[in-house]
C-alpha cells in the first residue's frame, strides 16, 4: 500500500497541534506581579543621584500596599536630629545679631547733658552748671537760664539788661569768664524759690542777686562798683586783721545810722559829704547824693539785719571795700566803699519794683 503524501491540510493539523500541545497552563498574573513585588525590598536597588530633603516627611509603603509605619517614625526622628541643631544654629547667629546692633547703637549714643532735663534739682547743681555756662560753654545758659531770664549790670553810671539765654549768652565770659570770690549766701531756699548772693573779682569786687525758680534762673542782677568802660583790676578777698577789724566796726555803724530810731547827725558820722548811696530796683535806680538826701530813705524804714557774713575785698591804702546781704526787701545785697573811715559809695541791689 503506498502511503499517503501529506498535503497543505495535514501540515497546517501538525503544526497547530505543536503549537498548542507544548503550552503551559497559563499562569495566574496577580499572583506573579505579587512575587515580583515581594522581592523588591531584599533587592539592592541603585541610589539616587541627588538625595530626597531630608526635611520631607513622607509615608512609605510597603510592597503590598501598606504603611510602613516604623520606616515612617524613623524617618521622622531623622528629620528631627538634624532640624535641632540647624534651628540653634540659626538661633545663635541671630543674637549674634542683635548684640552687634546694640553695641553699635550705644557707641553711637551721645552722651548725656550735664543735667537731666532743662532744669537743676539743687542749687549748688545749678550754680555750678551757670559758672560753666560763664566760663566758656554757653550753649548751656538754654538750661540754666528761663527762657525769658533777665541778666541786669549796673554800673556808676548805667545799667546794661538782657533779656534771654541769647542776650546774655553775648556778655557771658566776658574778660575769660567770672571769678567767685567769698562764700555764697543763701537768702531763701523755699521749694521750687531759690535767692542768694554770689560775688566775683570782677571791677574790683562785684555782688549779684539771683532768682531761681523750678530750677532756671528768672532774674541775675550784679552791681559792678565802675564806670560803664572803666577796667579795673580783679579783686580778691582780704584776710588782714586789722583790715577786717576796721569794715566790721564801720559797718556796724552803718547799719545801726538806719532805722527810725536814727538820726542825720548818726548818718554823717558815717557817710563823707559828697557819698552816693544808689537803690537799685527790678525796674529803676534811685540815687542819692550827701547824708542830708539819704537820710530820707535811711530814716524811714525799719532797722537792717545782716545776713551771713561779710566779704572785705582788698583795697589800696586807706580805703575799705566790702560787700554784705540785708534783710531789706526780703534779702538785698549792698557794695560799700570808704575812705579814710567814711563812706563814699554805698549801692545796693533790692529785688522788688521802686
Amino acid at each position: 500500500m503506498t502511503p499517503r503524501v501529506p498535503d497543505d491540510r495535514d501540515m497546517g493539523e501538525v503544526v497547530r497541534s505543536w503549537m498548542f500541545d507544548g503550552d503551559e497552563p497559563t499562569a495566574d498574573r496577580n499572583r506573579q506581579i505579587g512575587r515580583i513585588m515581594g522581592r523588591v525590598d531584599e533587592t539592592r536597588q541603585r541610589r539616587r543621584l541627588w538625595p530626597r530633603n531630608p526635611f520631607e516627611r513622607r509615608v512609605m509603603r510597603s510592597a503590598t500596599g501598606t504603611s510602613d509605619t516604623a520606616g515612617s517614625t524613623t524617618l521622622a526622628a531623622r528629620a528631627i536630629a538634624i532640624l535641632v541643631p540647624v534651628r540653634a544654629m540659626a538661633t545663635l547667629a541671630v543674637l549674634v545679631l542683635v548684640g552687634s546692633m546694640l553695641l553699635y547703637a550705644v557707641a553711637r549714643v551721645p552722651p548725656p547733658p550735664p543735667l537731666a532735663g532743662a532744669a537743676a534739682s539743687t542749687l549748688d547743681e545749678l550754680v555750678a552748671l551757670n559758672l560753666r555756662a560763664w566760663s566758656g560753654e554757653p550753649e548751656l545758659l538754654a538750661e540754666t537760664y528761663a527762657p525769658e531770664g533777665v541778666h541786669t549790670a549796673t554800673f556808676y553810671d548805667r545799667t546794661n539788661e538782657y533779656v534771654g539765654p541769647d542776650q546774655i549768652a553775648a556778655v557771658a565770659g566776658y574778660g575769660g569768664g567770672p571769678e567767685m570770690i567769698g562764700p555764697r549766701i543763701d537768702i531763701r531756699l523755699d521749694e521750687g524759690d531759690w535767692r542768694w548772693a554770689s560775688f566775683v573779682s570782677l571791677g574790683g569786687g562785684s555782688a549779684c542777686l539771683w532768682h531761681a525758680v523750678d530750677g532756671q534762673i528768672v532774674r541775675h542782677d550784679c552791681m559792678v562798683p565802675e564806670m560803664s568802660y572803666q577796667n579795673r583790676p580783679a579783686a580778691s578777698v582780704t584776710t588782714d586783721p586789722d583790715t577786717l577789724a576796721a569794715i566790721a566796726e564801720l559797718d556796724a555803724r552803718l547799719l545801726g545810722a538806719w532805722g527810725r530810731e536814727s538820726s542825720l547827725e548818726a548818718l554823717e558820722t558815717v557817710y563823707a559829704p559828697d557819698a552816693v548811696h544808689t537803690a537799685r530796683y527790678l525796674n529803676t535806680t534811685r540815687t542819692y547824693t550827701g547824708p542830708a538826701e539819704i537820710a530820707h530813705v535811711a530814716l524811714l524804714g525799719s532797722s537792717i539785719e545782716p545776713i551771713g557774713d561779710l566779704v572785705a575785698f582788698e583795697a589800696p591804702p586807706g580805703e575799705l571795700a566790702w560787700a554784705g546781704v540785708g534783710t531789706v526787701a526780703g534779702g538785698a545785697v549792698c557794695l560799700y566803699h570808704a575812705v579814710d573811715g567814711l563812706v563814699t559809695r554805698h549801692d545796693c541791689l533790692l529785688p522788688i519794683r521802686g
